[in-house]
């Protein structure tokens, strides 16, 4: 009988650090998978050797190329057969492409997809931030039904769900004494609407949050801006995986290596399919 297929993946913001920063991941993960977001074109060469020296593949969309006002973008690198997948955009490609990518992986007969995103902050951005999101959207329903794997920093939520079963709180809601809670009205609606589509409407795209799956409610901080936590980096699967293990690697975020903690998970694909 087929077995399941174990990964190990982590996802990280590098921060547009120098490629020595995969350094600090030998002595805490062995990734099969590794997705990184803020990777400075500057520096992907030396990412690409680094990679190599941990046995991995850095697999290199066509869209990977320096655009007008952003000098980064995301990658994925993998020890197994990887192939650049081209996002498919109904509507117009988001500004910045290279920030949402895609590949297709092949272990052991099994065939799934990995997307990586950084989805750029509002405060900066505005708008472009929801534009990515919809981007995003679109390529996770595209692969409805299929064996997928989502990572990236999305910059959101605001704030944590509640333990018990509570939803997030987005950029597009803001308290309201009056109400006794959030609330979002106007165009914030239509924020509110696009980020909290991949982190709730799960019957509309099947895919689940990793950490909440293993543990259970809450989230770690991930990333503090201005002294302030925020909970912005994640991974989800979809219905073929099972998450084993799913932790934060706090150590490159407190040591400053980056300013975001990186995310590991031990997965196990369904060997049939």
């Amino acid at each position: 009988m087929p077995k399941a297929i174990p990964i190990q993946l982590v996802t990280w913001n590098v921060n547009r650090r120098r490629a020595d920063v995969l350094d600090a991941l030998k002595h805490l993960a062995k990734p099969d998978i590794l997705t990184l977001q803020e990777v400075t074109f500057r520096w992907r060469k030396d990412f690409q050797d680094r990679l190599a020296d941990m046995g991995l593949k850095w697999c290199c969309p066509d869209s990977q190329r320096h655009t007008r006002g952003k000098d980064y973008g995301s990658l994925i690198a993998s020890c197994w057969k990887t192939d650049p997948v081209e996002p498919r955009y109904l509507r117009e490609k988001p500004a910045w492409h290279e920030l949402l990518v895609q590949a297709s992986m092949s272990v052991n007969g099994r065939t799934f997809l990995v997307i990586n995103v950084h989805i750029p902050n509002g405060s900066k951005y505005g708008w472009k931030k929801i534009d990515t999101f919809k981007a995003l959207n679109e390529v996770v329903r595209q692969a409805k039904g299929k064996p997928c794997i989502v990572t990236g920093d999305f910059n959101e939520p605001k704030l944590i769900p509640l333990q018990d079963g509570g939803r997030i709180v987005t950029w597009g809601q803001w308290w309201d004494a009056d109400e006794g809670g959030y609330v979002s009205t106007g165009k914030w609606k239509q924020w509110d609407a696009a980020v909290r589509w991949i982190f709730e409407k799960h019957d509309e795209h099947q895919m689940r949050h990793a950490y909440w799956d293993h543990e259970r409610g809450g989230m770690p901080v991930s990333h503090v801006t201005h002294g302030v936590p925020r909970w912005f980096d994640h991974l989800f699967v979809s219905p073929h995986f099972r998450v084993k293990q799913c932790e934060y690697l706090h150590s490159v975020r407190l040591e400053h290596i980056s300013d975001h903690s990186a995310l590991s998970a031990r997965l196990m694909l369904d060997a049939q399919g």
